[in-house]
């Protein structure tokens, strides 16, 4: 087992979240919120604490055994690398609700790990109910 695997768990958690359960969550220590907007959107304003991610970096190119092992061994460092740990469930969010979100879901259901969501409305809908919106980095700690 590598050092990395356990990055996420099987906890259920429900595929799509709301905002209201965003604001109630979002400071208890458990919830990663992961941007994954195009490349450059993070600076110019996300939701507070979360963490800018490009999940177009996670490519699978080749369906050989070999290539499948690789593509699952760096998702999971990429996820650890991101400061994403076993405890957290993971929201994911683009602009508004959208395709890259569903594939961060995806990609951690594919891993095994049942922790994470999109969140309803994405950007716009957490901004719309007053969300904290910032330009500040958050840096990881992986």
């Amino acid at each position: 087992m590598s050092e990395h695997q356990s990055c996420g768990n099987n906890r259920p958690f429900s595929g799509i979240v709301t905002v209201d359960w965003l604001f109630d969550h979002i400071e208890d220590g458990e919830v990663a919120v992961v941007d994954v907007r195009p490349a450059g959107a993070y600076s110019l304003g996300h939701i507070a604490g979360a963490i800018d991610l490009d999940l177009n970096a996670l490519q699978l190119n080749e369906s050989r055994p070999e290539s499948i092992h690789t593509f699952n061994e760096r998702a999971r460092v990429i996820l650890c690398d991101a400061g994403i740990s076993p405890e957290h469930r993971v929201v994911f969010y683009e602009e508004f609700s959208g395709a890259m979100a569903a594939r961060g879901v995806w990609l951690l259901d594919y891993l095994g790990l049942r922790n994470g969501a999109m969140l309803d409305g994405g950007l716009r809908a957490w901004d719309a109910v007053g969300g904290t919106i910032t330009t500040e980095p958050v840096m990881p700690t992986p």
